[in-house]
């Protein structure tokens, strides 16, 4: 018998240590699994903190675009420019801060070809500053974009004749027609500031473009305009006169990169409606022009 209770008691002693052993080793699974689980509940809530906006490559903001123009007087009654090839070259860095509102850095040289039978010569232009608002407002159907620009003087004439800055303001209207047809309204002031002691007579001192025309698209690429302005021009010193303004040309969209303009316009103040007569086209105050424009 007393052997009997020794082996039940050994046994009874074997079981309920198994038994407190189970817990134990259960204990630590359910520590490893309770690890687990935070981990993944930490992940979880990590991916749900809500983001302050679209995540944004500032980068992309960015663009890059060079138009290169290249035009040629049609005659000239001034023999040593006769034959002259002049070409334009703008490199452009902007920024869109939104999609209706960027800033453009503007870079500009020109070149002359055939000058008096010289070899090429560069010339370096203001660099200038632009802003610009599309939809700027609206009148009826009318669409406005607005446009200023701060033209900084880093040429040598700019320098020379001791010019602070020029200063041109751009209200640019659109109004479709039909679907094909629009038309456009422009206003372009211009000003001139110079030293306060370099003010002399028939120096540039304001301008104004008022200018109108037609576009119509032959297709998505393929487009023709037309139009007709006044421009009008104050010199220190002297009363405000008055020129014709027109063009007529064509557009060709390559691709979204790539666009080129080619046509005929009146050069800078050739036509004086002062001094008689307004001409749809004028073939000594003419020239022919091209121009790429390429964006990155």
């Amino acid at each position: 018998e007393m052997k009997l209770l020794l082996t039940l008691a050994m046994m009874a002693s074997m079981l309920g240590t198994a038994q407190a052993a189970v817990p134990n080793t259960q204990s630590e699974t359910n520590e490893d699994a309770g690890s687990i689980v935070k981990v993944e509940s930490v992940q979880t809530e990590t991916s749900k903190i809500p983001e302050v906006g679209p995540k944004k490559n500032i980068l992309g903001n960015f663009t890059l675009g060079l138009d290169s123009e290249a035009n040629k007087a049609i005659t000239s009654d001034n023999k040593s420019y006769d034959g002259d090839v002049e070409t334009y070259q703008y490199l452009k860095l902007g920024y869109k801060f939104t999609d209706k509102t960027s800033l453009t850095a503007v870079s500009t040289w020109t070149q002359r070809l055939g000058y008096k039978e010289n070899s090429a010569q560069t010339t370096f232009e203001d660099f200038h500053l632009r802003l610009t608002k599309s939809d700027l407002f609206s009148l009826g159907k009318m669409k406005v974009t607005g446009q200023g620009r701060a033209y900084l003087p880093t040429s040598d004439l700019s320098q020379d004749i001791s010019q602070v800055a020029q200063l041109r303001g751009y209200l640019i209207g659109n109004t479709e027609i039909t679907k094909k047809l629009s038309s456009t309204v422009l206003v372009s002031p211009r000003y001139y500031i110079y030293e306060q002691d370099k003010r002399i007579t028939g120096r540039n001192d304001y301008r104004v473009l008022y200018s109108t025309g037609l576009k119509y698209s032959f297709t998505d690429a393929f487009a023709a305009e037309s139009t007709l302005g006044i421009y009008s021009k104050k010199k220190i010193g002297n009363e405000m006169s008055h020129f014709q303004d027109y063009s007529t040309s064509v557009y060709y969209t390559l691709n979204k990169n790539i666009m080129l303009n080619g046509g005929i316009r009146a050069t800078d103040g050739a036509v004086d409606t002062d001094k008689g007569g307004f001409e749809l086209y004028n073939q000594h105050a003419s020239e022919y022009y091209a121009i790429a424009f390429i964006s990155i």
